[in-house]
């Protein structure tokens, strides 16, 4: 071994490791991968130097403050999945929330609504041809012909909602935010418990929270710009 570690000391090393959640060990191939911990870690990295990030923090927590939801930012990995890469914490004392690096499908509700509605319209259909539409809770949309009908109304909008459609127990508003060029940068997203996040203050929510994705997206184009 290059760390002239012996076997057995370097099996106990990662064995702890995993224990940590630094790293996750699969059984079937006997491999070693990044884990939650690190994972999240390493997001945090990559994304430390975008404006964006960085830009969103103080109205991440002027969101919270209002609201006292979860709310987070995400953007949308070459493989489709989308991945959490900043979030501001609920401040309920029972809440629903997300972890940073956690992943969700293009068919995740709200999230994957904003991503396909305001992506490129060519690279939105090629992959609404290999998106499926689980049925993750009996409110989901599984109708293609209903999804795209919806994608419609978020681009009419400005911002898209879950039903209790992602998770049975949550409701959810998400909004795009531009980048200096018009283009999707990110997705700011918020969910609560449905008792908290009621379906007749939906609307209400989407419209702020699409407020707030577009002041994320013109204080990040001036701090660019300057």
């Amino acid at each position: 071994m290059a760390l002239r570690l012996n076997p057995s000391t370097g099996h106990n090393i990662a064995k702890a490791l995993v224990q940590r959640g630094m790293l996750d060990f699969d059984h079937e191939t006997k491999l070693y991968t990044l884990g939650p911990v690190l994972y999240a870690l390493g997001v945090r990295a990559v994304e430390a130097g975008n404006g964006v990030v960085a830009v969103a923090q103080p109205f991440l927590r002027e969101w919270v403050a209002t609201t006292r939801f979860v709310v987070f930012l995400a953007r949308m990995l070459p493989s489709s999945e989308i991945i959490v890469v900043e979030k501001e914490e609920s401040s309920q004392r029972i809440k629903v929330t997300v972890d940073v690096g956690e992943r969700f499908p293009l068919s995740a509700a709200a999230l994957g609504k904003v991503f396909l509605a305001f992506m490129d319209p060519s690279e939105r259909e090629v992959r609404m041809k290999k998106l499926a539409l689980p049925g993750y809770t009996n409110n989901s949309i599984v109708s293609m012909p209903e999804f795209r009908k919806e994608l419609e109304r978020v681009q009419t909008c400005g911002w898209s909602e879950s039903r209790a459609e992602y998770y049975s127990i949550s409701n959810a508003v998400a909004a795009p935010i531009f980048d200096h060029a018009g283009c999707l940068s990110h997705v700011v997203c918020s969910l609560a418990a449905t008792a908290d996040m009621r379906g007749e203050d939906l609307s209400r929510y989407g419209r702020a929270l699409a407020d707030l994705a577009a002041r994320i997206g013109e204080t990040a184009s001036r701090s660019k710009a300057s």
